[in-house]
């Protein structure tokens, strides 16, 4: 066998540096380290096992609670922690609050934006950096959550937040850096992951109830929280069971100043923004000569002539915000059932529920017809002066009433309601703190 001169010295050096790291890892304890609101941010196995093996090829000691973002201050990337008691201090009613205020990130999808035009309607889409929603993970305890099933734009899929009970969140972990690595291409703006209250003793009643200044917006917020936690012979035994209840008023856009067009009379260096795809009064074009004929505003019917008609121009537009609203009417009610059992303590059962029931109901003003809808006036029309065929430009129909009229509850604009539920079970296993890799 060929020999080596620096063998014994390179042997020497390698079991002193064996026995070093396992020094380092039985004096480790094994309790997690608690955070400022008194709760405990635990690692999970899958981080622990790919970033804590020690060049000896031994493991660390791992706790597994089922998610995969690392506690703060340790592992390869900074997470934000939003506890419990950052929540309560801030009077936040909804998840969707408590995170646009977050500055890393924006709400992309809610009550107050595209209320009566959103596609989405009655949902909460979140997305860090700037960017589209689809880019963020969001988690429930380490886990992925249903995305909503109508995605924004018919393109972009997302989570909706607010079908999380604001009651039943201890706290809201951010990576936020990226974690495609980790996740997937999902994660490359981040990771938001709602941390569910499992340990809970007694019972809890909250209720919120405010309005704007001007009167509206009016937001009522009720919450009921209890729980029960057991330890014995059996193991450990919590049970955490919350219900949420949830109403908001609308605001009407023709109660608030910015919401109207007329931008120019605040300074002549901003322009006028029409609030409406296609003005009141429209405008008609001749078929055959290509003329514009462009209703005077104020011209009524049914007896309409030719002087009732402007040759040429530009209609005149809309700038008041009839039949729009600033922010939708929604209600929302659900609860969570949180249950878990530890026989040991390297072993852990859990049983999770959630069930969440929206409301929206928002309007908006109807746009009319166009050329888009391939009407044509025909020349004999006995309301057509011109006696050519005309093809109208647009005109927003404003006496028509908002789009999609309702007769429920007495209400006139769109009414979407959803329901939705979800339900997972698991187990969970964590090796004793002795066991070591081969």
């Amino acid at each position: 066998m060929r020999q080596y001169p620096c063998g014994d010295a390179v042997k020497a050096m390698t079991a002193a540096l064996i026995i070093m790291l396992r020094m380092s890892v039985q004096g480790q304890t094994a309790a997690p380290s608690p955070n400022a609101s008194g709760q405990t941010n635990n690692q999970s196995s899958e981080v622990n096992a790919t970033n804590t093996q020690t060049n000896g090829g031994q493991l660390e000691q791992v706790t597994v609670t089922g998610y995969l973002i690392p506690r703060v201050g340790e592992g390869p990337q900074p997470v934000e922690t939003l506890n419990h008691d950052f929540i309560t201090k801030q009077a936040y009613q909804t998840i969707n609050d408590v995170l646009n205020n977050y500055p890393g990130g924006i709400s992309q999808q809610n009550a107050l934006t595209f209320a009566g035009n959103s596609n989405s309607p009655s949902s909460s889409a979140f997305g860090l950096k700037a960017l589209p929603a689809n880019a963020t993970l969001v988690l429930i305890d380490g886990y992925r959550y249903p995305n909503f099933p109508i995605p924004i734009n018919s393109t972009e899929t997302f989570v909706d937040i607010n079908s999380i009970p604001l009651a039943a969140i201890d706290r809201i972990e951010i990576l936020k850096d990226g974690g495609s690595a980790t996740y997937g291409d999902d994660a490359v703006a981040g990771v938001v992951n709602i941390i569910l209250k499992d340990d809970y003793n007694g019972a809890d009643i909250f209720n919120y109830i405010g309005e704007s200044q001007r009167g509206d917006f009016l937001v009522e917020h009720a919450s009921l929280t209890a729980g029960i936690s057991e330890k014995g012979s059996f193991g450990k035994v919590n049970l955490v069971t919350t219900f949420d209840y949830y109403n908001q008023s609308p605001i009407q856009s023709v109660d608030r100043w910015y919401a109207y067009g007329d931008r120019n009379k605040l300074s002549p260096k901003y322009p006028n923004q029409p609030v409406q795809f296609f003005p009141p009064n429209g405008s008609y074009v001749g078929l055959t000569t290509g003329t514009v004929y462009v209703v005077k505003p104020g011209t009524t019917g049914p007896s309409i002539n030719a002087g009732d008609f402007t040759i040429g121009g530009n209609p005149a537009q809309n700038f008041i915000p009839i039949n729009e609203e600033l922010a939708a009417r929604e209600v929302r009610y659900g609860g969570t059932v949180n249950l878990t059992w530890d026989p040991t303590d390297y072993l852990k059962l859990y049983d999770r529920f959630i069930i969440q029931r929206t409301e929206e109901t928002s309007v908006t003003a109807s746009q009319g017809f166009s050329f888009i809808d391939g009407i044509v006036i025909p020349a004999r029309n006995p309301f057509n002066p011109f006696h050519e065929n005309l093809s109208p430009n647009g005109q927003s129909a404003v006496e028509f009433g908002p789009w999609n009229p309702m007769s429920s509850a007495g209400r006139s604009g769109i009414s979407p309601e959803r329901r939705f539920s979800c339900l997972s079970a698991g187990l969970s296993m964590a090796a004793p703190c002795t066991a070591r890799a081969m």
